[in-house]
């Protein structure tokens, strides 16, 4: 289990870097991303990456590593006053284990017949604030 996400640690403006502890607060997961626009909201999920240390545990720090994720950005897209965000990132064809993650997450691979990089996109519904 990741005890605590870091916020964002000496990150150039629009980027963000959030980091998870395991529970002997070794490295766990980290996850950078980069504001590229802020209306629309649209967010290059950069790199997300879980140590080999905490990887075979069905998931559990890539699911919350991600749930965070979204969650932030959701959170920065509403501050920006979006109504949603787009997210995209790459996935080495190859790696099944994070392209079923992000498909069990709601992105959609845009080019499925690429042997290299493959581009996957989610558009993120941000709820109105009340």
């Amino acid at each position: 289990m990741i005890h605590r996400l870091q916020p964002p640690i000496r990150t150039p403006p629009g980027r963000s870097l959030l980091v998870g502890l395991g529970p002997d607060g070794s490295l766990a997961g980290v996850s950078l991303y980069q504001v590229i626009n802020r209306e629309p909201y649209v967010v290059d999920l950069e790199v997300m990456a879980v140590s080999l240390a905490h990887r075979h545990r069905g998931g559990e720090h890539a699911q919350e590593m991600m749930e965070e994720t979204l969650s932030r950005v959701e959170q920065g897209a509403s501050e920006a006053g979006c109504k949603d965000a787009w997210l995209s990132g790459m996935i080495w064809w190859q790696n099944q284990p994070s392209m079923d993650m992000v498909s069990e997450h709601g992105f959609s691979c845009l080019d499925p017949e690429v042997e290299g990089p493959r581009e996957w996109q989610k558009m993120l519904p941000i709820p109105e604030v009340t």
